[in-house]
């Protein structure tokens, strides 16, 4: 009867010991954890984060071409502005067409200076991730609509650390009111972010770029699909 009493009491303390031992202060939640996983275990019984939630079912998976219809032909003029130099700028960029033998749509991108114009070819790529496009302002390729597509969907990029916000967010521009918009935040490696807002069955309306040596705002003027 000793030896079990005292095989119980190592047993308590061990436990005890393991958990303690435990920083989950300083855990990377990052990882994809499981409700179901954690409450199954005696022992592990952790504080969750606001963001795990159980997995998510169908209807809560939203339509990723809706944000970016890349299947429609068409023209959007934004206004740049930067704190590193003065006034505006224009940018056009035009979907010239989805080519499905290479799962792409072209695009064209027009940069207007005061003494020059300058233009290059982009694309936009349907993969298994995402919609990839290069970003208007840095050029950097990135996933730009992620698939699947949910709220608090999070994915590592190019060292950068991306998460869905919602579907809800409000964008006033000079010339018109964007509701319901998709909020896609990025936190830079560089000590930045990156907030970029799109509409539904239009596409980006607003990129703000902020960062140590400067901030950048692109804002949808007009827009002609055709």
């Amino acid at each position: 009867m000793k030896k079990i009493i005292m095989l119980s009491i190592t047993l308590i303390i061990t436990t005890k010991i393991n958990i303690n031992a435990f920083d989950y202060k300083n855990y990377n939640f990052e990882n994809d954890i499981k409700v179901n996983d954690i409450k199954n275990n005696d022992i592990f019984r952790l504080p969750l984060p606001d963001y795990v939630s159980e997995t998510r079912n169908s209807s809560e998976v939203v339509d990723h071409f809706k944000y970016l219809p890349i299947f429609t032909k068409g023209i959007y003029e934004y206004e740049y502005e930067s704190t590193n130099f003065i006034g505006t700028k224009k940018i056009v960029v035009e979907f010239l067409g989805y080519l499905e033998k290479d799962s792409l749509t072209t695009v064209l991108v027009t940069y207007y200076n005061k003494k020059e114009i300058k233009q290059k070819n982009y694309s936009i790529k349907v993969s298994q991730r995402g919609l990839i496009f290069n970003d208007i302002i840095t050029g950097e390729e990135r996933i730009e609509i992620p698939i699947p597509l949910f709220k608090d969907k999070r994915w590592s990029e190019n060292g950068n650390e991306n998460r869905v916000i919602g579907f809800s967010s409000k964008v006033e521009t000079s010339t018109k009111t964007y509701d319901n918009c998709l909020k896609i935040l990025t936190n830079l490696k560089e000590n930045g972010k990156i907030e970029r807002y799109y509409s539904e069955n239009i596409g980006l309306v607003k990129e703000v770029i902020k960062s140590e040596d400067a901030t950048h705002i692109l804002t949808l003027k007009s827009y002609n699909q055709k």
